[in-house]
């Protein structure tokens, strides 16, 4: 049986590189198909969500000991979320979530 919210495979391939108070990292993220939610035959079947891929970045830069700069980047291809019920062809819902980007200044004292 599967559980909800469970995909067969997952990918995770991460880069980083730190030197001089630079800090980088690249995400990418990769999911098979998965099982959103049982329902009866009668109103559609089970739900599922689409594979689908991720990308996120971080670059953070240590101006001092106590001052820190960083921009994080969320979901950067952007690709649409489309939930089907019982099998792929029927899709009931297919949309874009969006890009998210997250700046600032952290100071540690």
């Amino acid at each position: 049986m599967t559980l909800p919210g469970t995909s067969d495979v997952v990918y995770n391939l991460a880069g980083y590189y730190e030197k001089y108070g630079l800090s980088a990292r690249l995400n990418y993220r990769k999911r098979t198909d998965w099982l959103d939610g049982y329902g009866p035959v009668a109103d559609g079947g089970n739900t599922y969500w689409a594979a689908d891929d991720e990308l996120d970045a971080s670059i953070r830069y240590a101006v001092s000991d106590n001052l820190e700069v960083y921009v994080d980047g969320s979901n950067l291809m952007n690709n649409p979320g489309r939930r089907y019920s019982r099998e792929s062809q029927y899709t009931i819902e297919w949309e874009r979530f969006g890009r998210r980007f997250d700046a600032g200044i952290r100071f540690n004292f």
